[in-house]
C-alpha cells in the first residue's frame, strides 16, 4: 500500500498491530506538508499518535526523482518530523512527486505508472 500525506491514525499498539498485518505499507509525504503532523504529539506517551507504514520523504520542494527512504519507526526525526513547526506548509498537501492535486478533484495515482512505483518502494 502506498499513500501520499496521511495523518497519524492511531497509537503506538495500533501501529504495531497494523506493521504485523500489513505486508508492504508506505507512506510519501511531501517536503513541509502539514498533514502528516496531525495529530500532534503532544500528551502521555501510551497514547501519543503514531504513524504506520515506512515514511518516503520528499525532501525538496520540487521532486527531482528521488525520495529519502526514512527508518521504518514511523517518527524519523530524520525525514518530516525534523521539520519546525513554525515551516509546515498546507499548500505542499496540494502536490506529491511533481503532481498537482488540483484541489483533490483529480487521483494523483492516475499519473504515477507501476514501474515508477515499483522504483521508490524497493
Amino acid at each position: 500500500m502506498v499513500n501520499f500525506g496521511m495523518p497519524r491514525v492511531g497509537h503506538k499498539d495500533f501501529a504495531d498491530l497494523f506493521e504485523q498485518n500489513v505486508e508492504s505499507s508506505f507512506r510519501v509525504v511531501h517536503y513541509r506538508d502539514i498533514v502528516p503532523h496531525y495529530p500532534l504529539r503532544v500528551g502521555v506517551e501510551d497514547k501519543l499518535y503514531h504513524h504506520v507504514g515506512k515514511e518516503l520523504w520528499e525532501s525538496q520542494e520540487h521532486f527531482n526523482g528521488t525520495l529519502k527512504h526514512c527508518d521504518g519507526s514511523g517518527e524519523d526525526m530524520q525525514c518530516s518530523d525534523s521539520i519546525p513547526v513554525w515551516r509546515w506548509e498546507p499548500s505542499d498537501h496540494m502536490t506529491y512527486l511533481g503532481v498537482a492535486n488540483d484541489n483533490c478533484k483529480t487521483s494523483m495515482t492516475q499519473d504515477l505508472n507501476d514501474e515508477f512505483l515499483n522504483t521508490i518502494i524497493s
